[in-house]
């Protein structure tokens, strides 16, 4: 999880922008017999407060300039964790960052492939656009453990997902698939290029014939305006081209 404070050094502070609801950007559940945090540090916007539980408070200095990122508004964040119940090891982490841009949410997801820790093994994550993934294996309290890390972004949020497994049940290939969820969870990338071909499209129909129009009621006024009276003795005909009547 320190991996998450250290990338930040790289990510070029902007405008400082309001988060969309992040809570509804992180998926609610994931794998049978995990449950998720009750709402708090583990489970809720992430703030001062509870910064140590994101970068693991093993890195002080990007730490402290994380937590400068987040009060100035430049970075937002969203953590949820879940654990096994009964627990046997096993549990996720998502931790979503909102950024004032995409290029700094691409940034921040291309620093990790720098930063892969020693002894990891990649995972693939072709099934996911633009991701980065790796598998290594850690310890906690003399126990080991497995972490499988998937970490990808979308327009301007980047997710880190960890799934943590000391009974080995949690394969890197379920970490893919969860990703997988959480890829489709998040907020459809607005087709720009659609938008202005269609754009193209119906300009290229609606102002011409819009034209045509202007200019047939310069030509033809009587045309449209004029009408029939009931009591005219010779049938009503438009004038003749160029001319009013």
């Amino acid at each position: 999880m320190t991996a998450v404070a250290g990338a930040c050094l790289v990510v070029t502070p902007s405008v400082a922008t309001a988060a969309s609801n992040l809570s509804s950007v992180v998926i609610s559940n994931t794998f049978p017999g995990l449950v998720a945090a009750p709402p708090g540090d583990r489970n809720g916007p992430i703030t001062q407060s509870n910064l140590s539980v994101v970068t693991g408070g093993n890195n002080g200095a990007a730490e402290q300039q994380f937590g400068e990122l987040l009060a100035s508004g430049n970075v937002s964040g969203y953590i949820r964790a879940w654990t096994h119940q009964p627990p046997n090891g096993d549990g996720v982490v998502i931790t979503a960052l909102q950024f004032p841009d995409s290029g700094s949410a691409t940034q921040f997801v291309n620093a990790q492939s720098g930063t892969t820790p020693q002894g990891a093994s990649p995972i693939d994550v072709s099934s996911i656009e633009g991701a980065t993934g790796f598998s290594v294996q850690t310890s906690d309290s003399g126990e080991s453990l497995t972490e499988h890390v998937v970490i990808f972004s979308r327009e301007r949020t980047a997710i880190l997902m960890v799934v943590v497994t000391h009974s080995g049940d949690l394969t890197a290939q379920e970490a893919v698939a969860l990703a997988g969820r959480q890829s489709a969870n998040m907020p459809t990338p607005t087709n720009w290029t659609l938008i202005i071909r269609l754009a193209l499209l119906i300009g290229g129909i609606v102002v011409p014939v819009a034209i045509v129009l202007l200019a047939r009621r310069r030509r033809y006024p009587a045309v449209l305006t004029t009408r029939p009276s009931p009591a005219s003795a010779q049938p009503w005909a438009p004038p003749a081209y160029g001319q009013t009547s």
